[in-house]
């Protein structure tokens, strides 16, 4: 591996272990969320799921919740040790008649046997790379799934036209909460870039799914105590930047984040959608 590469993943690596938040708080995540994911999934007795970018193990806490008396089995993948550790403090009390592998890894530096997974999920995750790696990874998932296996990317819904605002937010509250790397390297594929990246790793258009759940529900007051640290100055310094962003966009930008400003507080709404891609 190149020595760029290297000092870029580490220092992704420290900015996840920076991370101690709370994303269903941040992001205002609903029941109803999970149960579309859930939904989709459709799980059943022999399963192997990988949570991919899994953090501190939400997406597999919340399956198992819906799926109690299924016998499955899911594999967390995450870079952070950290993050990884708090997963297994969130998700070991409630995995009995399951069984939880936890990896401290990312995709492209551990080895799994081709056709190992049945479901490979990615909750608000593939964004934190670059875009060429996101096909690098978006491929080796397409390998990693078993025949009629399938990928579900929930992520920001975001055409052209949209990305660029999504793109300097999150930007912005990266430089502001000092995510260095994830300032650089993150990046928020649009719906055409997501589709070809899915075509190209070998996914047939008509098993490509797109489906809408509720908008990443972002007030800027629930970073306070999160990302920001109790720090007025920086959240005072991120609404301005969002109040001055949004006086710039298109109606139809607006309509689609439905700003609100309260004064102290101000709100986003990111449209969100899962998008399921089966092997066939």
């Amino acid at each position: 591996m190149k020595l760029q590469q290297q000092v870029k993943q580490f220092l992704s690596k420290k900015d996840y272990d920076k991370r101690i938040v709370n994303y269903e708080v941040i992001h205002q995540v609903k029941d109803s969320d999970y149960d579309e994911l859930n939904s989709l999934c459709q799980l059943k007795d022999g399963d192997v799921i990988m949570d991919y970018g899994a953090g501190y193990g939400s997406v597999t806490t919340e399956l198992i919740k819906r799926n109690s008396s299924r016998e499955l089995s899911f594999t967390l993948l995450e870079p952070s040790e950290v993050q990884i550790h708090r997963a297994e403090l969130l998700v070991s009390p409630q995995s009995s008649k399951k069984i939880v592998e936890y990896v401290n890894s990312t995709l492209q530096k551990v080895i799994f046997s081709k056709g190992s997974f049945t479901h490979i999920i990615s909750k608000v995750a593939i964004h934190e790379i670059p875009l060429t790696e996101q096909g690098i990874e978006v491929k080796m998932m397409f390998d990693l799934l078993k025949d009629n296996g399938s990928i579900y990317i929930w992520t920001i819904n975001c055409d052209s036209k949209l990305q660029p605002f999504v793109q300097s937010f999150f930007k912005k509250k990266d430089s502001l909460t000092n995510l260095n790397s994830l300032a650089k390297n993150r990046y928020f594929a649009n719906t055409d870039e997501l589709k070809t990246m899915l075509k190209d790793s070998g996914f047939i258009e008509e098993n490509i799914s797109f489906h809408e759940i509720q908008p990443m529900t972002y007030e800027t007051k629930n970073q306070l105590d999160q990302d920001f640290r109790g720090n007025f100055k920086k959240l005072k310094m991120f609404n301005e930047y969002i109040r001055k962003t949004v006086s710039k966009e298109s109606e139809r930008n607006k309509e689609k984040i439905r700003f609100i400003d309260e004064g102290k507080t101000v709100t986003v709404h990111h449209p969100q959608y899962i998008i399921k891609a089966t092997k066939k």
